[in-house]
């Protein structure tokens, strides 16, 4: 339910389950989902809380706390939570963990953390399209140019690119000097997204 949107008949199962056992955290950790998609945070995290409680080293209650408290401008808690949920032997894709940890380090304006995160989800996941954009990003910033353009362009050849991605490939570009492939992605960002804040920027 939760993953159809259906956020009160989520509420009204998990609550349920919870009659059932109230010790059961996964329960709490659909709630807190739930709580953070309508923007309830402290319901949010009165429901984490109990689900960490009660299972300290799940890798899905880890990683979903986690990135949560990054966004909640907790990022040295959150990126430590994460970390739990990456170094997990048995979690099916420390990737997402890794690229959620490089987010929040890039967040709190730390490009050392967020690259060293980065790599390590490509390395974990080499078809993890966000962690190859996020550490292009991280390059730019850094003004690797080169390396950024092979990131971004291994991005954009992979499907249909996104209004950030063309953005960042025609800022790279513009740094680098090629005016005619920064016209190119210019007249993407118009054709395919002139409604966004990445074409009017």
């Amino acid at each position: 339910y939760y993953g159809d949107a259906q956020f009160k008949i989520a509420i009204e199962e998990a609550r349920k389950a919870l009659e059932a056992d109230p010790t059961y955290a996964p329960a709490h950790h659909v709630l807190a989902l739930v709580h953070v998609y309508l923007k309830e945070f402290s319901t949010a995290q009165m429901h984490f809380d109990q689900a960490v409680r009660l299972a300290p080293r799940d890798s899905a209650i880890n990683n979903a706390y986690g990135l949560f408290l990054c966004t909640q401008n907790r990022g040295k808690e959150g990126i430590e939570r994460l970390m739990i949920a990456a170094r997990d032997p048995l979690y099916p894709n420390p990737s997402y963990p890794y690229t959620n940890a490089g987010m929040c380090a890039l967040w709190m304006n730390d490009p050392k953390t967020a690259e060293e995160n980065l790599r390590r989800a490509v390395i974990a996941d080499a078809q993890n399209t966000q962690a190859v954009y996020l550490l292009g990003m991280v390059s730019y910033q850094q003004n690797k140019l080169d390396e950024a353009k092979r990131l971004i362009d291994e991005v954009i050849s992979r499907g249909e690119p996104n209004a950030e991605s063309l953005w960042l490939a025609l800022r790279i570009e513009r740094k680098l000097g090629n005016r005619e492939a920064e016209s190119g992605y210019a007249c993407q960002l118009r054709r395919r997204f002139k409604e966004s804040a990445e074409y009017k920027s």
